[in-house]
């Protein structure tokens, strides 16, 4: 089993069942910061909406947010607005005030579900697929004629 916790003893990772709404005001617009996974506008956001649930930590990545209650650790996938705004927050800075939806992890990537695929790869004895390259790729475009001066002769086509 997974575990997480940003303070104090490591908790179980449970998938959230149930959908929650986060509303981000203009004034929360200021606080958050960038590339911050803990101080992001929808973390504060959600502080701010959780506040009476006894919220510890949250962590907002660019698709899914993981919520640490004092028992357990929630994790949610972010909705398409969500993880775009995330996007562009990241980048530039930038984010729009409004309501942002973290959804339930669906059943196909619960935790259940990923050891189970897992385990069943182990039993087929499948491996990890690697790209097949050949031993030398030819550069294409203008790194090609730089090749081209430099190959053996043996290779040139």
């Amino acid at each position: 089993m997974r575990t997480y916790s940003q303070i104090g003893p490591q908790k179980p990772i449970k998938d959230a069942t149930e959908e929650l709404t986060l509303t981000v005001e203009e004034n929360m617009l200021k606080l958050g910061k960038p590339n911050d996974p803990l101080r992001c506008v929808l973390a504060i956001a959600a502080r701010a909406a959780l506040r009476d649930k006894k919220l510890r930590s949250v962590q907002v990545l660019r698709t899914v947010s993981y919520l640490e209650f004092p028992d357990e650790v929630r994790r949610y996938f972010n909705d398409q607005l969500t993880t775009a705004m995330v996007t562009v927050y990241d980048l530039s800075g930038r984010f729009t005030a409004g309501e942002y939806r973290l959804v339930p992890v669906p059943a196909s990537h619960s935790a259940e579900a990923l050891a189970e695929r897992k385990k069943e790869k182990k039993k087929n004895g499948e491996k990890k697929k690697r790209a097949s390259r050949s031993k030398r790729m030819r550069p294409r475009g203008e790194h090609r004629v730089a090749w081209m001066q430099c190959a053996p002769e043996e290779e040139k086509p």
